[in-house]
């Protein structure tokens, strides 16, 4: 049973590392950071809007982290934030 999570959870370890270097190279030919992609895809699913906390749960991020990247999409024009009341 061990040795079955071991394979698994390498398995799943090689997918994820792999899936982070495709968004980084392909987000690269845009300027932005593969980070972004993540974050882009989650707020995608919430068309209505998402808090910087939910965006924190959403991706397993802390909110610091969360936060930072924020500011750069901001900066760089993809995301407007708005207050939470008007979502």
């Amino acid at each position: 049973m061990i040795d079955r999570f071991e394979r698994f959870s390498s398995a799943i370890f090689e997918i994820s590392r792999h899936w982070h270097k495709i968004a980084a190279d392909e987000m690269e030919k845009y300027g932005y950071k593969g980070a972004f992609a993540q974050y882009l895809m989650a707020m995608r699913r919430n068309p209505d809007g998402v808090t910087s906390a939910q965006l924190s749960e959403m991706c397993d991020k802390d909110k610091a982290a969360v936060s930072r990247v924020i500011t750069e999409m901001i900066e760089k024009g993809l995301v407007v934030r708005k207050s939470a009341n008007e979502k």
